[in-house]
């Protein structure tokens, strides 16, 4: 019994990066997430087209990829709306849940966003773990 909660606890403080299948990228680190939700990085290595997700519900989840990426939902929201005015790109569509997201995802070629790891369907593909109880040591320490 105590290995089933402390494998679900393991499964609940991972945010998962996902991407929709057909992109050809494997994995990114910090610096290059970074980059494609600020709207810096526009195409995958292959050029297709990125398109970026985000959750509008508030939670752990994003609460948790937002700390890792070091910078408020806020901020972000202040960059993707200077971007739409200067008409230099267009803040992310936004995903009302999880689920949700899975689904955009797995529907929108170039897409990535992120859920928890236990959502990351078979249908998309995985390009990054976050450990959000690491990142939050790292933050009290």
């Amino acid at each position: 019994m105590i290995f089933l909660l402390t494998a679900v606890e393991i499964l609940a403080g991972e945010v998962a990066i996902i991407a929709h299948p057909s992109v050809k990228t494997d994995s990114l680190d910090k610096k290059q997430l970074y980059n494609v939700y600020r709207g810096e990085v526009r195409s995958w290595k292959d050029g297709a087209k990125i398109k970026v997700l985000d959750l509008s519900e508030k939670g752990e989840t994003r609460e948790s990829f937002y700390d890792y990426l070091g910078v408020r939902p806020s901020r972000m929201n202040s960059l993707w709306m200077k971007q739409l005015l200067t008409g230099e790109g267009n803040p992310p569509d936004k995903a009302e849940t999880q689920q949700d997201m899975v689904k955009k995802v797995m529907a929108t070629p170039g897409s990535i966003g992120y859920v928890d790891k236990e959502l990351a369907d078979k249908g998309v593909k995985l390009l990054l773990l976050i450990d959000k109880k690491k990142d939050k040591d790292k933050d009290s320490d």
